[in-house]
């Protein structure tokens, strides 16, 4: 099979049938033991049998037996991502953000419920702060024993030293709908401006000694994954139309795939010269992983994977924030071409994104300017939200305060803490509803 055919009938095909309006969100949250020891494992897989008791249904189990992934009747699933550190609320498709923001509270309170029993919460925040007391609590499942597999074969002196990062990074991950040669455009404008999102929804402090607001950057990018090019962080160079998205995937990497039902690591080859190859087959293309900011998915959906998890009372600030962009394209593009084009900045996407990641400004760009952009494409993002007239607007008030002065939930964390307030205050109070 021709590696441009595989990779057209994956990622390029299924855009034919998209139409903006529609997105789904994934939400991942740390599941934190407050009495400062690990997760209690049972007790956490004993909230999968809970939700079999009250209406859902297995949709997966892992390699034990144990249900993995259920679905209740809204086509709702509920997990554990890689760790039972992780849990994650992936919620179904729809055209209204309202409902399905109300689908997941009940969701979480029905959650909260269950887990304060043994005073376990589940916390607005994208690192894990109580790492110290925790394990690995590794969920046995086939692909993430081979994500598992991979950073741990792979790390290196290139690499940093952890390894098992996934079981204590939780993030929110939008998924779009777009017209088909709308998508290349917004994945290149979500790339351009995904340092400016930096400096409002940065929420995974470090938990070692480097000063990172948004955490979840550096562990990507400088994991084993990071090594391969074009599969972390963000890309310098811009699709432009869907021949430039095809091109970036052929230009990507091959470094698993699925033998006699089981997953086996390859060396990694690039996809244009992998399926030229006499052992690869058709189905290979389905095991293809990439952990970019920005990706075009294999849904036909442009997803916005860089936003860590955020307190929960905002939990939708940015989904909504991205769906207003999206429906307010022309503006948006508008906006920031001017920016760039006033400050004309000697950086690229990943530079910029790396000072944001740490709530710098570029030497280059004074506050003001930068406060302004932020603050111009939250109002176009509202504006986008209040002409769908469905009152997804308000889920964005958060931000106009964070814009107008440079904040993220980070920042105010890294101040309640260096006042003196305790951590577990502080993670009680983000995880509020």
């Amino acid at each position: 099979m021709k590696s441009i055919d595989a990779v057209h009938n994956r990622f390029i095909a299924p855009l034919n049938n998209k139409r903006k309006g529609n997105i789904g969100v994934e939400l991942e949250f740390p599941l934190i033991n407050l009495d400062k020891k690990p997760v209690d494992k049972e007790f956490a897989l004993g909230f999968m049998y809970e939700l079999l008791k009250n209406g859902f249904t297995v949709e997966d189990n892992d390699l034990d037996g144990n249900p993995a992934f259920v679905v209740n009747c809204d086509g709702d699933v509920i997990s554990y991502d890689n760790s039972y550190n992780n849990i994650e609320f992936s919620m179904n498709y729809g055209n209204d953000l309202i409902a399905i923001k109300n689908r997941f509270y009940r969701l979480y309170n029905f959650a909260t419920d269950y887990f304060k029993r043994k005073n376990h919460i589940i916390a607005g925040i994208g690192s894990n702060l109580y790492k110290q007391y925790t394990e690995v609590s590794h969920v046995n499942h086939p692909v993430y024993n081979m994500v598992h597999k991979f950073l741990h074969t792979n790390n290196c002196e290139k690499t940093h030293n952890y390894p098992d990062f996934p079981a204590y990074l939780s993030s929110v991950q939008t998924h779009l709908d777009a017209d088909v040669n709308d998508v290349p455009v917004l994945a290149d404008l979500f790339a351009k401006i995904d340092f400016a999102c930096g400096y409002i929804f940065s929420n995974s402090l470090s938990f070692d000694d480097t000063n990172y607001l948004c955490m979840r950057d550096f562990l990507w990018q400088n994991s084993a994954f990071g090594l391969l090019d074009g599969h972390t962080g963000l890309p310098d160079s811009y699709y432009v139309n869907i021949y430039g998205l095809l091109e970036s995937y052929l230009d990507r990497y091959m470094f698993c795939r699925i033998r006699n039902g089981k997953y086996e690591l390859i060396p990694p080859v690039k996809v244009r010269e992998y399926f030229e190859s006499v052992d690869s087959t058709q189905k290979d293309i389905c095991e293809f992983l990439s952990f970019r900011n920005i990706e075009v998915t294999s849904r036909g959906t442009v997803e916005v994977r860089s936003s860590c998890t955020q307190p929960l009372r905002d939990a939708f600030a940015p989904p909504a924030f991205y769906l207003g962009l999206s429906n307010n394209l022309d503006c948006v593009l508008e906006i920031t071409d001017d920016f760039f084009n006033i400050y004309n900045l000697p950086y690229n996407n990943s530079e910029l994104r790396k000072f944001a990641v740490k709530g710098v400004v570029p030497p280059e760009l004074d506050t003001s300017g930068l406060k302004r952009f932020i603050l111009s494409l939250t109002e176009a993002s509202k504006t986008g939200l209040c002409n769908r007239q469905k009152g997804e607007e308000v889920l964005i008030d958060c931000l106009f305060e964070r814009a107008k002065n440079l904040t993220c939930p980070a920042l105010s964390i890294r101040e309640r803490l260096g006042n003196g307030e305790p951590l577990e205050d502080i993670i009680r109070e983000i995880s509020r509803v």
